[in-house]
């Protein structure tokens, strides 16, 4: 489950990344057991809104998304497996008390991991996906996703999950969601979370969270300086209506 500033602003940005598109829930429990899934994702089958990032264009029925900050060892990914198929298993219970056909493979598992763990996925036997750079594929059939987000493309498409990935990773994708417009669709969804990323790692005395503070602290200042311009907006729009509703009862009594 995820703890640190980097994971908690990771999964807080997915939940509303995702909730537009179905049920969504942060520390998911999958079993009668004290595990919990960072993400679990169920789409809405009534659902209209189109895909318009990384993270949204290939969103299945069912999806667990599990982060890491570090790269994850082999124990770590199994555990990932393991919560993802304890899921699995309570949805064919449920099938079947249901007298349905039960899902046949389990719901679709993404791991997200700033840096690559080499040794891990190779010991998973993942391969990587043609045409899409950073991201390798596992058994059962392809359930198994794991996105190196370090090594994805400096796309716009992959901005808001590259504000997921660490060191110049990070630093670069919000120098870049800092350089886009004030109303663009990934600031307006990014920029609470950041705010919040940026609280957490104050106390932090490591060099990559004083980095990242820096870099976060750009778009505080900016979100602030646009939050005091449209308050001076809104003040000057209420002393004209003030003036102009004083200017009219004037007028009325002078008549």
């Amino acid at each position: 489950m995820a703890r640190t500033p980097y994971d908690i602003y990771a999964k807080d940005l997915t939940v509303a990344l995702l909730s537009p598109y179905g049920t969504v829930e942060s520390d998911a429990r999958v079993t009668s057991e004290p595990q919990f899934a960072d993400v679990r994702f169920v789409l809405d089958p009534d659902g209209t809104r189109a895909p318009w990032d990384f993270l949204t264009r290939d969103l299945t029925d069912r999806l667990m998304i599990e982060f890491a900050h570090d790269p994850p060892d082999l124990a770590e990914m199994t555990t990932w497996t393991s919560k993802r198929d304890a899921w699995w298993r309570a949805l064919i219970r449920a099938a079947r008390r249901r007298k349905q056909e039960p899902p046949r493979l389990p719901p679709r598992l993404l791991g997200l991991s700033a840096g690559d763990p080499v040794e891990a996925r190779q010991a998973m036997w993942m391969r990587p996906i043609d045409g899409s750079p950073g991201c390798y594929e596992g058994p059962p059939a392809g359930t198994y996703r794991l996105v190196v987000i370090s090594a994805l493309p400096r796309t716009r498409e992959t901005l808001l999950v590259r504000t997921m990935g660490a060191g110049e990773t990070l630093r670069e994708a919000l120098d870049e969601l800092t350089a886009l417009p004030p109303d663009a669709p990934e600031r307006t969804l990014a920029a609470p979370f950041v705010v919040r990323l940026r609280i957490d790692l104050r106390h932090d005395p490591s060099p990559d969270a004083k980095e990242t503070l820096m870099q976060a602290q750009k778009l505080y200042e900016q979100l602030i300086e646009r939050s005091v311009r449209k308050g001076r907006r809104e003040a000057a729009k209420e002393y004209a209506g003030l003036m102009k509703k004083q200017l009219e009862q004037g007028l009325e009594q002078g008549l």
